[in-house]
């Protein structure tokens, strides 16, 4: 014999307070990956090679975490906000790893050649 089971519904408000947080953490988590790149590329100013790539590969897993949280955000303009902070995130590391593969100069990419000393 089957029972019938409610489905426990969240209250609207306990509802939108849990998706403001979820929210809040997503992109809370994305500026500490934003943090980490700044602290790389002074790592990798400072000779601290194990360093940076400790900040590099923790940065990577938070962008895949973010990458994988982000699809249940139910707010369609904080997702937005998110999958474009993410889109810079990627393309941000990507040029990080570009330059460490090749060697170059190590010029972060917020900061114009004309800022470097």
């Amino acid at each position: 014999m089957a029972r019938n089971r409610k489905v426990n519904v969240l209250p609207k408000e306990l509802f939108a307070e849990t998706e403001r947080i979820r929210l809040d953490c997503l992109l809370t988590d994305l500026a500490l990956c934003f943090t980490f790149v700044d602290s790389l590329w002074l790592e990798l100013e400072m000779g601290d090679w194990d360093a940076a790539q400790w900040l590099l590969a923790e940065t990577e897993k938070g962008y895949a975490t973010i990458t994988r949280l982000v699809r249940y955000i139910a707010d369609v303009q904080g997702r937005h906000e998110i999958k474009r902070g993410l889109n810079e995130l990627r393309t941000t590391l990507d040029g990080v790893r570009h330059q460490l593969r090749r060697g170059l100069t190590l010029v972060p990419s917020h900061q114009s050649a004309n800022e470097v000393d």
